[in-house]
């Protein structure tokens, strides 16, 4: 313990990055704990499609929703999500899946819907790439 000091010392660049390595596990705990809906395996999205009727909200733009999707979702385009709104009214009381490209705009709609009132929010934890790592079907 007499030496710690000494080393942070001498290696401050070391003990600099750990900081910051750590700050940023904290953050992104954080992040995905506070900042919106649970993040589900595709697996998991699956199970809430198939026995709660969760509906599947994809935010990708409509030429990629086109080039495939989740069978039975709908394609509002994350930049039109404030524009759509009212389209998502109806879904109020279901469970809600958004998945995008990655993952990145799943999180900022779930948490746009939150302050909408929407309870019942999920996303897919790597998006659509996330899907197609699974092996799991997309349709035209």
């Amino acid at each position: 313990m007499n030496d710690l000091l000494p080393f942070l010392m001498q290696h401050w660049v070391i003990a600099l990055l750990f900081v910051v390595v750590l700050a940023a596990i904290f953050a992104e705990e954080y992040r995905s704990h506070t900042g919106g809906g649970a993040r589900l395996e595709p697996q998991q999205a699956v199970e809430r499609m198939n026995h709660e009727d969760a509906v599947v909200v994809d935010l990708r733009s409509s030429e990629a929703f086109k080039k495939g999707h989740i069978i039975n979702s709908i394609n509002i385009a994350a930049n039109d999500l404030t524009a759509n709104m009212a389209k998502l009214e109806k879904y109020k009381d279901k469970s809600l899946i958004f998945v995008c490209q990655q993952g990145a705009h799943s999180s900022k709609a779930v948490l746009q819907l939150k302050k909408q009132g929407f309870s019942k929010l999920y996303l897919i934890g790597g998006g659509i790439e996330a899907w197609k790592r699974d092996n799991l079907p997309l349709v035209n």
